[in-house]
């Protein structure tokens, strides 16, 4: 499993499948989506042609109240992915587990 931001770019997506990536779990509202302007749309088909499996789950940051209400939904939802497709990743932070 890794953890790490959201890719920057295209590019940065790419490099996913470099690092065997087969899942992505997205944490991002789409309040951070909007105000990255994002086209959640061109990221989803992106990833499909890479082959990796995009999930998101909507998590506002900023809200204590909506990160506990949504906590253990996300784990198990990150649990299905790294059991079926194996190497995972979560956007948020860098670094092997």
């Amino acid at each position: 499993m890794y953890l790490g931001p959201y890719p920057q770019s295209f590019s940065d997506i790419g490099i996913l499948v470099g690092q065997d990536i087969k899942a992505v779990l997205s944490l991002q509202s789409k309040e951070d989506i909007d105000m990255k302007s994002l086209d959640w749309d061109e990221i989803k088909n992106f990833y499909h042609k890479l082959g990796i499996k995009l999930m998101n789950m909507s998590v506002l940051d900023s809200d204590i109240h909506d990160i506990v209400d949504k906590a253990y939904d996300a784990a198990v939802l990150l649990n299905h992915l790294i059991t079926k497709y194996g190497v995972s990743f979560i956007r948020k932070m860098w670094f092997k587990v």
